[in-house]
């Protein structure tokens, strides 16, 4: 009986330590015409199944250009971006892979003249609890912002 509670809890000690090790992480690069998202493929697919049944279902790098509507309208149901306080409507332009992650590109329409940039993200948060997304705005200026659940919005004054 011993036997079984160790063996027991050596198992519930590897689950919580597994559970403390995954990392749910993207990265956006933002520019001014554009901006990439990269996402591990299995996230994305996961999002994409539970945002939408009507996802074709591949098992090759496919897997994006076959569902780019319904991933263009998953992501700007996850992404509010403003710039000057406008929202900026961006569409889906072309995806690469890059071993087991996706780089996702979108453009949208530059109004110039920035005085403020806001972006509120969420995606991939209704799937998982400690997704983090990190943007980094390229420029003269660098800047950086980390979303989560508890902090999903950032803003920068110009």
């Amino acid at each position: 009986m011993l036997t079984f509670y160790a063996t027991l809890l050596a198992c519930w000690a590897s689950w919580e330590l597994e559970d403390r090790h995954a990392i749910y992480i993207s990265v956006i690069e933002f520019k001014e015409t554009d901006f990439r998202l990269k996402v591990f493929t299995d996230d994305l697919q996961d999002a994409i199944r539970n945002f939408n049944s009507g996802f074709q279902s591949v098992t090759d790098d496919s897997f994006v250009s076959r569902n780019q509507l319904i991933i263009q309208e998953y992501f700007q149901k996850t992404i509010e971006i403003s710039i000057n306080d406008e929202p900026v409507n961006f569409l889906y332009h072309s995806s690469t892979i890059e071993g087991d992650s996706y780089w996702i590109n979108f453009r949208f329409n530059n109004p110039g003249g920035w005085k403020s940039f806001e972006m509120t993200d969420k995606h991939f948060m209704e799937l998982f609890p400690t997704q983090t997304n990190i943007l980094k705005m390229m420029g003269k200026k660098q800047r950086f912002c980390k979303f989560t659940h508890q902090s999903s919005s950032c803003r920068f004054d110009f």
